[in-house]
């Protein structure tokens, strides 16, 4: 995980601005059943002679579980999810000193309606502290954006970065935009998962930033515009 700090300048102001690194979490989605019901998506795929996820037959001991997570290495977990591709965001908001950012690729919807997106933090980030009470936006990289993914990530401590002058610090380019106002947070173990809901969208044309096997990537263009 990256430890140091690096700061950026803006154009408009000319001041230093402190950005923040990402540890390039990646979070994944557990879906839940209520008690004694069957997943209907096992019983599809199986038959319906199959027993419930519930039957105490097939329920892992505690002994077994606990044996489960001690032979489990993070190291190889981090290895099994980086074969995930992502995309990847900036997700900047107004600072104590400024305009504050952090490159993550913990980033999904979760709902249309209400407009909902969730962004993935580390509880030892600096940004942990700030986006549960105040506006975000969540700035999707275009492929020729690479270097604004390093500098928020501490990789590039100096570059000149295109803020807008909007209510909410935000990138004036990008692949795409949410803007986001703070709807909820829930902790999961070392990350939080920050819910935004979502009050203004822009996208253009263009080649994605992508992030897999622990490397940049590219991922081929759109084809809509808006604004």
């Amino acid at each position: 995980m990256l430890s140091r700090s690096s700061s950026s300048r803006s154009p408009s102001t000319g001041g230093s601005t402190q950005v923040q690194e990402s540890d390039w979490p990646i979070t994944m989605e557990h879906r839940s059943l209520p008690p004694n019901r069957p997943d209907p998506l096992l019983s599809r795929r199986t038959g319906s002679h199959m027993a419930s996820s519930t039957d105490s037959r097939f329920a892992p001991t505690t002994e077994q579980q606990a044996d489960d997570a001690r032979q489990l290495d993070p190291a190889d977990l981090r290895v099994c999810l980086s074969r995930f591709p992502t995309g990847v965001v900036v997700v900047t908001y107004q600072g104590p000193d400024g305009p504050r950012g952090i490159t993550i690729n913990s980033f999904t919807s979760v709902s249309l309606d209400p407009p909902l997106v969730m962004v993935g933090i580390a509880r030892s980030a600096r940004t942990h502290a700030y986006l549960s009470d105040q506006p975000f936006a969540v700035n999707i990289l275009a492929a020729d954006q690479r270097s604004l993914a390093e500098c928020f990530a501490g990789r590039e401590p100096e570059q000149e970065v295109p803020w807008s002058t909007r209510r909410v610090p935000s990138f004036t380019s990008c692949l795409a935009q949410l803007i986001c106002e703070p709807w909820g947070c829930f902790d999961t173990g070392d990350h939080t998962l920050f819910i935004g809901r979502v009050i203004d969208v822009e996208y253009g044309d263009g080649s994605a930033l992508t992030f897999h096997n622990s490397r940049f990537g590219t991922h081929p263009g759109c084809v809509r515009t808006h604004r």
